[in-house]
């Protein structure tokens, strides 16, 4: 069994995902009694309102069995499960705001768990170092349940029987799809590309150093509510593909000393490309007066 952990900003997208018509059933739920998507919403933000601070105020989980162990697990197995997994992760299913779904529209059956961070004492559960402590609570699960773990596995074998890998995968082809979208149209800057994947369901944050000068970005997807480094896509997001593409950021951003060379080498090529382009006319036009 693998998992997945993140902590997110937003409730709304994430539970429209997860109770999307045809994914799945409800397997568990805890302080919640919304009949709908919406009441279901509309009940966490009435309590991650009552924390004004917290910035991430949901988990979004993803607990993966083995394909071989969810052909024969049970409801009940996996809801205990669940509930486990909570517990070792400092999650009190008794006293949480919680919804456990069953997926069933991939091939291997898996769970997703959405949890409000905020306590109904509104403070708000320890979000530090997620993704590890996840890997960890479910290799602890898989052993004292006689599951198989990601440990015991070759990633090959991760990668072929793991949906939460597959949709990461999925997701990603969709980011690119659209970056690809994006920049065929035309694109006046970096701030410009950012506001055209901005409306397309993409946030584009950009990554500062400590002097305040840009290094990179990541790409927040709204619906998934994922996030990814623009180079985890794939190599063409990068900033120093766009500025080979001819889209440089404005003039008063601050770059980082690997940027500004990346950004001079760039506008060199394009400069490059311009006098050749006119030689390549210039010699054509003789031709054509001959």
């Amino acid at each position: 069994m693998i998992a997945l952990v993140k902590s997110c900003s937003g409730v709304k997208e994430l539970c429209e995902y997860v109770m999307g018509e045809g994914k799945g059933y409800e397997l568990d739920r805890g302080l919640l009694c919304g009949k709908n998507a919406e009441e279901i919403i509309e009940e966490f933000k009435l309590l991650q309102d009552q924390n004004r601070k917290a910035n991430r105020k949901t988990f979004s989980i993803v607990l993966s069995p083995h394909p071989k162990d969810g052909a024969v697990l049970s409801d009940n197995e996996l809801k205990e499960i669940s509930k486990s997994f909570m517990q070792k992760m400092g999650i009190d299913p008794d006293t949480a705001q919680y919804l456990s779904f069953i997926h069933t529209n991939t091939e291997h059956k898996h769970i997703h768990l959405i949890v409000s961070r905020i306590r109904v004492d509104s403070t708000l559960i320890n979000g530090n170092f997620t993704g590890y402590r996840g890997m960890a609570a479910a290799h602890e699960i898989a052993i004292e349940r006689g599951l198989m773990s990601a440990k015991s596995l070759h990633l090959e074998s991760i990668e072929l029987h793991s949906p939460m890998l597959d949709e990461n995968w999925r997701i990603k082809k969709e980011i690119l799809l659209i970056f690809k979208k994006t920049v065929s149209q035309n694109v006046d800057s970096l701030e410009d590309f950012a506001g055209k994947m901005f409306a397309q369901g993409l946030q584009v944050k950009f990554v500062e150093n400590r002097k305040g000068e840009l290094q990179g970005y990541r790409i927040f997807d709204e619906k998934t509510q994922m996030s990814f480094k623009a180079s985890e896509i794939n190599s063409k997001l990068q900033l120093k593909s766009l500025f080979s593409s001819g889209i440089y950021p404005l003039e008063n951003r601050k770059l980082s000393p690997l940027l500004r060379k990346s950004l001079s080498y760039a506008m060199a090529g394009q400069i490059l490309k311009g006098v050749k382009k006119l030689e390549r006319e210039t010699q054509k036009d003789r031709e054509n007066d001959r």
